[in-house]
């Protein structure tokens, strides 16, 4: 399977919605550092390929704008967030 490329539509929608910052909460607050890169919160190998589920994988919530340093404790962390997808901002 191919990598998921996400849309210009969505990525500029994201960068608008965090005013170019990182969206992680961590201990009830937001991190706030530069955002770079654009993190599906649930991703199509989780089930999101057909119907209602793709519909909500697509939808603008499933995605977050994370730092670089955000981003890559999600990936480290492989046991919550399997199947990690990125796409820059």
């Amino acid at each position: 399977m191919g990598r998921y490329t996400i849309p210009l539509r969505v990525r500029t929608e994201v960068g608008d919605r965090c005013n170019g910052t990182c969206e992680r909460i961590v201990d009830g607050k937001r991190c706030n550092r530069p955002a770079a890169e654009i993190h599906h919160k649930v991703n199509k190998s989780s089930g999101g390929r057909k119907g209602e589920a793709k519909k909500q994988i697509e939808h603008i919530e499933n995605y977050e704008a994370r730092c670089q340093l955000c981003h890559h404790t999600i990936v480290l962390d492989g046991r919550r967030y399997h199947g990690h997808q990125v796409d820059k901002l």
